[in-house]
């Protein structure tokens, strides 16, 4: 039941999001310019990186020790709490020296709301991370719609009064990370920090196990990201803002499966390592329904990608081909996003960290070939070759493993009805709720 629900706050808290997202993407755009837009989103891609993943792996793995370890919970806490420490401290250390170097050309106000976002985000990934160890993603879910409400709320007040700016975005940012580490922290399960709980052996079979999930995420969140750095350096930083609105389009739609992906890997941690049949058909059913949802929605997205020059000005105009081209291969990465969770929860997390990588590879060659040539559009088009063959990797290994028919696993069955009722009917009283 708790695996339903949690599809099923998913997908409403997503679709919220990605509307909350679109709206402040425009005016910010809109007000920014396409310099502007490119200053942020370069700043954004640093952050973005260093907060998802500074961590190492430890937040990747504590699903699996949380639940499957013979260490206790309270060991657990501690040692992830005060590596999550011992990491933000280095971090700290490493973007001052950047700095200094004159590797980063920003005021120290900047580097300073930079670091503490960094740092705000580490913990709430951490504490995000117990959710999907009890199935609890709905309680997340929750918190963080309210903030993206209240945080969507305070962006459009500046906008309206003059008053946004690289600056006052950033802040704005922080601040709600802030508000969200306690009220994600409220529902964790009691624990008092103990630094004689330390547990050095604990830390690194985390290392260990999660250091194989953390490169193959690692390289799956650089295949999304690599093209706007490669852009940035081959074609400057107004290419990059232009560019940077296509790619912020198409990441509203990577929510869907990023956000399932979650529920699915909490869902196998929980079940039996006997029970093998409720483990493929879990995945089974929820790659299936994420494909088909996911391609909807960018069919979709391409059909009303003429409107971003109306949305976004005459200057924007060149981001709607590499727009629809990158939300043709969306589907199709939408399968690797959500199968990851079924090898890591058999122990074998290096599948995921051989593909990634294998595709992060293929990326980049395609980059490097095809921005001298095509600019912007392309990077979309290596990002969208790459994104296609990460989906059917992933469901090629996925049907060896599983002796399975791709028919049989994209095709529609019995007890796809089934679930769809249960998914139909929790949403319905979920949105009675509200």
């Amino acid at each position: 039941m708790s695996y339903a629900k949690n599809i099923a706050s998913n997908f409403i808290t997503q679709i919220m999001i990605m509307g909350f997202s679109f709206i402040t993407s425009l005016l910010i755009t809109r007000q920014l310019g396409p310099s502007g837009k490119g200053d942020l989103a370069y700043l954004t891609l640093i952050i973005s990186t260093i907060s998802e993943y500074g961590h190492l792996g430890i937040t990747y793995s504590l699903p699996y020790f949380y639940k499957k370890s013979k260490s206790s919970s309270q060991d657990i806490f501690n040692t992830n709490i005060l590596t999550i420490i011992a990491i933000s401290l280095i971090i700290t250390m490493i973007i001052i020296g950047w700095k200094i170097g004159g590797n980063l050309n920003y005021n120290w106000l900047i580097i300073g709301i930079m670091i503490v976002t960094i740092i705000g985000s580490l913990f709430a990934n951490l504490f995000t991370s117990y959710y999907v160890a009890d199935e609890k993603i709905y309680m997340a879910n929750n918190i963080n719609l309210k903030n993206n409400f209240m945080k969507t709320a305070v962006l459009l007040i500046l906008v309206f009064t003059g008053w946004l700016n690289l600056v006052s975005y950033l802040g704005v940012q922080l601040i709600f990370i802030l508000i969200t580490i306690p009220l994600l922290f409220r529902n964790v399960r009691a624990y008092k920090l103990n630094l004689s709980s330390y547990d050095k052996k604990l830390l690194i079979e985390q290392l260990k196990f999660g250091g194989m999930i953390y490169l193959g995420n690692l390289f799956v969140f650089l295949n999304y990201k690599l093209d706007q750095f490669l852009v940035r350096d081959m074609l400057g930083q107004v290419q990059l803002g232009i560019y940077s609105v296509s790619v912020t389009l198409a990441e509203m739609l990577f929510l869907i499966p990023s956000s399932v992906g979650t529920a699915i890997t909490g869902r196998l941690y929980n079940i039996s390592d006997d029970a093998h049949e409720q483990r493929k058909i879990t995945t089974a059913l929820t790659v299936k329904y994420v494909f088909y949802v996911t391609l909807i929605f960018s069919i979709g997205a391409i059909l009303f990608s003429p409107l971003i020059i109306w949305l976004y000005g005459e200057e924007y105009a060149s981001s709607q081909l590499p727009t629809q081209i990158l939300f043709v291969g969306i589907a199709f990465a939408s399968i690797g996003k959500v199968s990851g969770g079924y090898f890591q929860s058999i122990g074998k997390p290096y599948i995921h960290t051989v593909i990634a990588f294998s595709i992060f590879m293929i990326n980049f060659a395609f980059n490097l070939m095809l921005i001298p040539k095509w600019g912007i559009n392309g990077a979309a088009i290596a990002s969208t070759i790459s994104y296609t063959v990460y989906g059917f990797i992933y469901l090629g290994m996925y049907i060896f493993k599983e002796k399975i028919s791709a028919k049989h696993l994209l095709g529609i069955t019995e007890i796809d009805k089934e679930i769809k009722d249960r998914v139909v009917k929790s949403i319905k009283a979920r949105l009675a709720k509200r």
